[in-house]
């Protein structure tokens, strides 16, 4: 069942005004897939956490549309509580901004123009909207050098960003081409927000990738344009002007063209590039940052499907032996990568033991090859450490939870538990069970220990002789099962084992035919339908 409630939380009065302006005071907003932590029901109720006011709502709404990123929802009218404590901030804010005006401290809107890191860039400051074509404001980053610059021949644009990404940070990437076209890629927290290319590239134009997909034909292009000039506004207002996009659509469509020029910049081999860390962008986004890490894991992970059959087997031969588990660096950025649900699981088994790279393989949930590909797509983003020995402090956690948690149950189980089988078993169930603890538990396998795990295995050692010893003869472990076990249930077990059998020896499946029939029978030994049942099974 989906949430029934969800909240949302603006950081910051840039960002309170810029979803009051463009969604909350239209009635929508945009839940970001960040801040759910699960999937909403169709009806929810909201509460917003604003600057200066905390808390405020809750307030009914409705999703509208659902996406990869987050859902974006209709609400049914601001309560008169939220509606008085929202106007009571937004007239607070004129009032703060008529005392700037008036002290000088907020000067008037200018241009002025600063040298960076590479070639000089003009920066334009200021407020409300900007003339058709502009694109967004670019700050102002003087002569301050760069935090970080190279070429685009390497890969150390993509490990930046993913260093960005793991760090969140927030800035200006600046990428210069061989030709001399420049792009500025808006960052905050981690991921780009948006684009803005000296001059225009068309085909990353809004309106040209709304066209190119079949979204808008050449008309609605055109009027856009004119809409553009009228209204002195943006590509994507105008296009929510003419009834093309609602604004949840808006919102997704202006997150897929972050994403194209992300993967275009990704793929330029010639020209330089450079960040700036910045405490805020000159503008507020509407977008939620694009996931970064997730784009470049996908791209490779899709790489290596790709790749030559065996190749993937090779590169891996190399660290078979070694222990392979994730960088805890990628702590802040592994659940922004959009995973399979076969991925997420592999992910628990990977983080939840110490595993050697031949046995991870044997026990993903993916298949081999799928398993091949997530290992070398991961370390190829840097997120997988490979190590000779494991871990003392893991490899203690990992074998005290099961030692000690082993001995603890052993004293109060029952036999059958204690030998970890089921109370329906055969004698060589019990003698497989207990060679496997006696070899799971041997002390000789085992380094470094504790004195309390020490003691622990001792503890295990007697109580596994001592349950072996007390079920594994026929009549021994029948009297026993007695004692821990209701007759009537033993009984109609054996009844459901036998109807098993008879089916198996229908579909002439000898195998399973002999195992349903003679754990009838050794449930309740003097049937003699069980056991012609058994002979019937035998003679399949």
């Amino acid at each position: 069942m989906g949430k029934r409630s969800a909240t949302l939380r603006l950081e910051g009065l840039a960002e309170f005004l810029a979803a009051w302006k463009d969604q909350l005071s239209q009635g929508t907003v945009f839940l970001p897939e960040a801040c759910l932590k699960g999937e909403l029901a169709g009806e929810f109720r909201l509460d917003l956490i604003l600057p200066l006011l905390g808390r405020v709502g809750p307030i009914e709404a409705q999703v509208i549309q659902r996406s990869p990123d987050g859902t974006a929802a209709q609400l049914s009218g601001l309560p008169a509580e939220v509606e008085d404590a929202i106007q009571s901030l937004l007239d607070f804010l004129e009032e703060f901004k008529a005392v700037l005006v008036q002290t000088g401290e907020l000067l008037e809107p200018g241009t002025v123009e600063a040298t960076g890191a590479g070639p000089t860039i003009v920066v334009q400051q200021v407020s409300g909207k900007v003339r058709p074509g502009e694109g967004f404001t670019l700050p102002d980053i003087g002569d301050r050098a760069a935090d970080a610059s190279g070429d685009l021949k390497g890969r150390g644009l993509r490990d930046y960003m993913v260093e960005l990404a793991v760090h969140r940070r927030t800035g200006l990437l600046t990428v210069v081409k061989g030709d001399g076209a420049r792009k500025f890629g808006f960052w905050q927290k981690g991921g780009p927000v948006g684009w803005r290319s000296e001059p225009v590239d068309k085909d990353e134009v809004l309106g040209v990738i709304l066209l190119k997909a079949g979204h808008i034909d050449k008309e609605q292009l055109a009027r856009s344009l004119e809409v553009m000039e009228t209204m002195t506004c943006r590509q994507g207002e105008a296009f929510i002007e003419m009834g093309v996009l609602t604004f949840a659509q808006l919102v997704m469509v202006l997150q897929k063209q972050t994403e194209f020029v992300l993967q275009r910049v990704m793929r330029d081999r010639e020209g330089v590039w450079a960040f700036h860390s910045l405490e805020d962008l000159p503008e507020a986004f509407i977008t939620p940052p694009v996931r970064v890490p997730s784009v470049l894991y996908q791209a490779l992970r899709e790489h290596a499907r790709e790749l030559p059959a065996g190749s993937l087997q090779t590169i891996h031969k190399k660290n078979l032996d070694r222990y392979v588990h994730l960088d805890p660096r990628s702590a802040p950025v592994i659940n922004d990568i959009g995973w399979t649900k076969d991925e997420r699981k592999f992910l628990e088994v990977l983080q939840e033991n110490s595993w050697r790279l031949r046995e991870l393989f044997s026990v993903s949930p993916l298949s081999r090859q799928m398993t091949s590909c997530v290992i070398w797509a991961l370390n190829d983003l840097g997120f997988i450490m490979y190590e000779e020995t494991e871990d003392l402090e893991r490899y203690l956690e990992r074998v005290g939870t099961r030692i000690l948690s082993k001995a603890q149950r052993s004293k109060t189980a029952n036999h059958f538990d204690i030998l970890e089988i089921h109370w329906i078993c055969l004698k060589q169930e019990v003698e497989g069970a207990y060679r496997r603890l006696k070899d799971e538990f041997l002390p000789s396998q085992y380094h470094d220990l504790t004195p309390e795990m020490e003691k622990a295995l001792g503890v295990i050692d007697e109580r596994v002789e001592r349950a072996y010893s007390a079920v594994v003869d026929d009549r021994a472990r029948r009297a026993y099962r007695l004692e821990v076990v209701e007759e009537e249930t033993i009984k109609q077990s054996a009844g459901l084992l036998a109807k098993k059998g008879e089916m198996a020896i229908m579909k002439h499946d000898r195998k399973e035919a002999g195992l349903c029939w003679g754990k009838a029978l050794e449930l309740v030994p003097h049937s003699a339908s069980y056991r012609e049942g058994y002979q019937r099974a035998l003679a399949t």
